[in-house]
């Protein structure tokens, strides 16, 4: 499989052909972490999360995230891992949440939401703040409301007892 990969990555470099390179990057590198060659699997990581970002392939990068992550426990460098991770996860909740934006929740699916109410960034009313003073855990499924999403977080409109509030969370 990984010369195979190998040949198909050689080819489409070779063709300038760069959409599909993005996402066999993704299968190179971890043909290569099979073979335990961490430094090609590394140097396929790094080209194809260059790749993924510059052309905006969110699912790419979440894979090649998952992968850097996965490199970085089987060399025992458990903060690398930790924070490859958590940036994959966080990827995947921008996306999740910028289609819950567009489109609405499908049936009777629903986010549980926890974050921490004194991180950089978060901005909620005093009244929140002094009932969660340390972490809060929001649900978004029937009444929501402007709920919109940036690289950076997102905010949504939430009632809290019968009263409206805005609240905005970053992902960092």
């Amino acid at each position: 499989a990984r010369e195979h990969c190998t040949r198909v990555v050689a080819r489409l470099r070779a063709e300038g052909t760069v959409a599909p390179l993005a996402g066999m990057l993704p299968l190179l590198a971890l043909t290569e972490l099979a073979a335990r060659r961490m430094r090609e699997a590394q140097a396929s990581v790094a080209e194809g999360l260059e790749l993924s970002r510059t052309l905006g392939y969110e699912n790419d990068e979440t894979g090649l995230l998952g992968v850097q992550a996965r490199i970085a426990a089987l060399q025992g460098d458990a903060e690398a891992c930790r924070a490859s991770a958590q940036e994959a996860l966080r990827g995947v909740m921008r996306k999740v949440l910028a289609e819950v934006a567009r489109t609405g929740l499908p049936g009777n699916h629903h986010f549980f939401i926890t974050f921490l109410t004194g991180a950089p960034g978060v901005r909620i009313s005093s009244r929140l703040r002094e009932r969660y003073p340390e972490q809060m855990t929001i649900v978004i499924q029937f009444q929501y409301w402007d709920l919109k999403v940036t690289d950076a977080g997102f905010e949504v409109g939430l009632s809290f007892s019968d009263v409206p509030e805005k609240l905005e969370i970053p992902f960092s």
